[in-house]
């Protein structure tokens, strides 16, 4: 991870948190580091994700899988979030890509940084048609 062009905040310490979804196993947060002119390497940041993408209609497309990053001050008020869709790498088989995200500020108006991610998907196991897939639902009844 390498957060680039976030200025106003050069030698002050910031932490970054990530989300998908409820789920404790799918949040965390890395070390804290310091911001360091126009590009900011965050050492040490690796997020190992499991997660099922569901195919749309149209062969190729998926579902959207929403990760959430989230730049916190060291006081924890949050200065910036920005989103990545997993759905978009479903088929790198193993390969790396790098990509970025705009971190815009609370609210979603201003632009704060960017923040530049490598991800490597391995290869995936495909487990049936979402026209398969069956919905049990029971009343309380029963």
């Amino acid at each position: 991870l390498m957060l680039c062009d976030f200025t106003g905040y050069d030698g002050q310490e910031v932490t970054m948190k990530w989300r998908r979804g409820k789920k404790d196993e799918n949040q965390g947060r890395f070390r804290p580091f310091v911001v360091t002119g126009k590009r900011t390497e965050i050492k040490d940041a690796i997020i190992n994700l499991h997660c099922t993408l569901f195919e749309k209609a149209r062969k190729g497309y998926y579902e959207e899988k929403l990760v959430q990053f989230v730049l916190e001050n060291k006081a924890g008020k949050k200065i910036c979030t920005g989103l990545i869709d997993l759905a978009q790498f479903a088929d790198l088989d193993g390969r790396t890509e790098e990509t970025i995200t705009e971190m815009r500020a609370p609210k979603g108006k201003v632009l704060k940084a960017n923040l530049m991610i490598s991800i490597k998907s391995v290869a995936g196991v495909s487990t049936g048609e979402s026209e398969n897939t069956e919905c049990l639902i029971l009343s309380s009844e029963e």
